[in-house]
């Protein structure tokens, strides 16, 4: 007898005990077509909790078959969607999609009832929805997709002001402007209305407080009374002038038109005293039954100007509203490089690109956006703005750069030094080129170039900043040349008393040299002269276990929204056995709206982690999932291994991970360094050294030594393990405290 039998869930879908997680999903698309939901719901539950129980208990036999040698949670990764647009088992794709896309749309008809401030519920909607096994291929997925973008670009319904912001974070679309493109004319819409939101944000606080309000109140059917009205029709007039994809999606049109005629009817008379505050007696209960003085004034002044107006045009002009800035490419171009000082890469790719739509032949937004993209790890993208940049201009000081910033990422640090000195030929005392080209001879191992190309920096502008004072610090600690490090870092502190970056660089350099005490002292004299939350962090981090909670909770004082902080405080919790804190610290974290994709996946992964030791396994699973779908580059994928693996949680998955940031690049250093270590816990010696020996050709990380050595004495050779280790002590003393927090000690 098939043992199917015995199980009644599989019998429900017509599967054997053989089906995995696919054949599961087809099976439900299957049965969920033959099944009126509306009128026979009590079948669908059935069905529902088949599909349901069928997807637990394969993932719990595949999790049995694994054999791992460290305990973990090994969370199953979603099955390989299907690149077959038209299902097997006759199921029509669309139909599933349509059906799909109208309980969404209905949901966020409910939605839009309540609280529509935060896009979160809306983020959650559509997660929920790509999870359903109706979108079980990659045509599917586009196709629901695709109906929010036109369900968005068709115009305002109540809570698309949510529904945007949520779209556009789990789509991609401010990060991908190609997946809108595949949408025509809603995709354009909606690629404009991204880009107009981001010039509302960066306005001054004041400004996107006033507007903001004004296109919140649209949204309100009844007319606000009179002097508001006229107050808010300037305002209005310039939300509307340049924001218009944007104003189209987030309010109301009619009621735009509605305010706009209502102004319109006011006799002149009336416009005029609601722009002054004013009302007439009859119009306020409590004012008093006689004119002041004010009244009197005001009522002769417009007498006097209606006389003076006579044998002219009876009708007083309009007064003209100033029309808003045109947008230029070089406001973007601004934008964009003070974004890139923030390190706030995605909002600077936006901008260049902006600048590029707008300045077709300008050759620089490319180049810069080549840098953006080359300092977010996106390096194919950023040799296709340089190839486009030198289309245009072919020999600008601005390109050399840009190509030396891209070669730099890649390794090829003799090829930077190359375009950075012909970027010299062109502007011979650039000051970024200058730091650049000083930071690709020490990639290089030309420290002495390195160190005289960062003094001179220094001679022609002493408050260029922070980095021509660290990089010669750095370089003598790569030195070994403790004397030369010590001066160099009190000299850094006595430049720049009251820059917080300083103190953390010369606590680091005393950690290198093994000085954890003197790294606490340069942290605490840092916290008095220029107190900020890194440091704190920092500090913490030195500390013994038992002694970081203070430093932490001030951290978190000066830095609410800190994910580091957070995430810091959510470990000790964790340590301490507090799953459940931990957990709740880390879901206040993801309440906030401003939160970009890097820093949500951050805190989903580690509040999957508090799931996973509070045995919340499906949580846990929803948490992993939704953070992957967030990472973006071989960073970001590599972060979230790391959180994982040297919390030794859910290895298959940081395993995953790992090597989902390989794909994305290869030689990413970081990253084999992580996969070195999932290896090492996962008690796959062999290819734990493999993946360390990797990670060493391109960079020695004191941490791959360690891992490298301790596989070696696993595996039988002490003796090159006992010297790996040795050589990573070298690098960094504090090693085996750092292996030793994560549960690792040499045998």
């Amino acid at each position: 007898m098939d043992h199917a039998e015995s199980l009644s869930f599989l019998t429900r879908l017509g599967l054997r005990t053989d089906a995995d997680e696919r054949a599961i999903r087809r099976a439900y698309a299957r049965e969920l077509k033959q099944i009126d939901q509306e009128a026979d719901p009590e079948s669908f539950q059935t069905l529902r909790e088949a599909y349901d129980t069928a997807l637990q208990w394969a993932r719990q036999r595949d999790d049995d078959t694994v054999q791992v040698s460290a305990p973990a949670l090994d969370i199953v990764a979603p099955p390989a969607e299907d690149p077959i647009a038209e299902p097997s088992g006759g199921v029509d794709e669309n139909e599933l999609v349509d059906a799909l896309f109208t309980q969404f749309h209905d949901h966020c008809r409910t939605l839009a009832d309540g609280d529509t401030s935060s896009p979160h519920p809306w983020r959650q909607a559509i997660h929920y929805a790509l999870n359903d096994p109706r979108l079980f291929s990659i045509a599917a997925r586009e196709g629901f997709e695709r109906r929010i973008a036109i369900l968005l670009a068709g115009g305002w319904q109540p809570g698309h002001e949510a529904l945007l912001p949520a779209a556009t974070e789990m789509f991609g679309w401010s990060v991908d402007r190609r997946r809108l493109q595949r949408f025509g004319y809603p995709g354009f819409v909606l690629d404009t209305a991204i880009d107009e939101r981001e010039i509302f944000d960066r306005q001054p606080d004041e400004v996107r407080y006033e507007q903001g309000r004004v296109i919140a109140r649209l949204r309100d059917a009844s007319l606000p009374d009179t002097h508001q009205l006229v107050a808010d029709a300037p305002r209005i007039n310039i939300v509307e002038a340049r924001y218009p994809h944007w104003l189209a999606i987030v309010t109301s049109a009619t009621n735009i038109n509605r305010w706009r005629e209502a102004v319109e009817a006011l006799p002149l008379w009336r416009r005029k005293m609601a722009s002054l505050g004013l009302r007439r007696a009859s119009d306020d209960p409590r004012a008093s039954s006689k004119f002041s003085a004010l009244w009197t004034v005001i009522i002769g002044f417009m007498l006097i100007m209606r006389l003076a107006s006579c044998g002219h045009d009876a009708v007083a002009p309009k007064a003209s509203i100033p029309p808003p800035p045109l947008e230029t490419a070089a406001e973007h171009i601004e934008r964009g490089t003070k974004a890139l000082g923030h390190g706030e890469y995605n909002n600077a790719i936006n901008h260049f690109g902006r600048a590029s739509q707008l300045d077709p032949q300008n050759a620089s937004p490319h180049a810069w956006r080549a840098i953006a993209y080359a300092w977010n790890n996106q390096l194919d993208l950023a040799q296709t703005e340089l190839d486009l940049s030198a289309e245009l201009n072919g020999a600008n000081a601005l390109l050399f750069r840009a190509r030396g910033v891209v070669a730099n990422k890649r390794g090829l640090y003799a090829d930077a030094i190359d375009a950075y000195t012909r970027s010299r030929q062109l502007e011979p005392e650039h000051p970024f080129t200058m730091m650049q080209r000083a930071v690709a001879y020490a990639n290089h191992g030309d420290y002495d170039q390195a160190v005289a190309e960062a003094d001179h920096l220094l001679k022609l502008d002493p408050n260029y900043g922070i980095g021509p004072y660290r990089l010669p610090l750095q370089v003598a600690v790569q030195r070994d040349r403790r004397d030369e490090a010590y001066k160099r870092a009190e000299a850094m502190l006595a430049a720049l008393p009251d820059n917080s970056d300083a103190y953390a660089s010369a606590a680091r350099a005393y950690l290198n040299f093994g000085q954890r005490q003197d790294a606490i002292a340069v942290l605490t004299r840092g916290v008095v002269a220029a107190p900020d939350a890194d440091l704190y962090l920092l500090r913490a981090q030195l500390k013994d276990r038992q002694d970081r909670r203070a430093d932490l909770t001030s951290a978190l004082a000066l830095a609410p929204q800190s994910v580091q902080a957070i995430n810091a405080m959510a470990d000790l919790e964790l340590d301490e056995g507090n799953a459940s804190a931990a957990a709740s610290l880390l879901s206040k974290a993801l309440n906030d709206a401003k939160l970009d994709d890097e820093l949500r996946a951050a805190v989903l992964v580690m509040r999957g982690i508090a799931y996973t030791r509070s045995g919340a396994d499906t949580l846990a699973r929803g948490d992993y999932e939704h953070a992957r779908k967030l990472a973006v580059t071989a960073t970001d994928l590599n972060n979230l291994c790391w959180r994982l693996v040297t919390r030794n949680t859910s290895l298959s998955t940081a395993l995953s991970l790992c090597d989902a940031a390989l794909q994305a690049d290869p030689v990413y250093a970081a990253a084999l360094d992580s996969r070195g270590l999932v290896l090492l816990r996962m008690g796959r010696y062999r290819d734990a050294i493999n993946a360390y020996d990797a990670a060493i050709r391109k960079q020695t990380y004191a941490a791959s030594l360690f891992g490298r050595g301790l596989a070696k004495r696993k595996l039988g050779d002490l003796t090159g393990g006992d010297a790996d280790l040795r050589a990573a002590r070298a690098k960094a003393p504090l090693v085996d405290r750092d292996f030793s927090e994560m549960g690792i000690k040499p045998d």
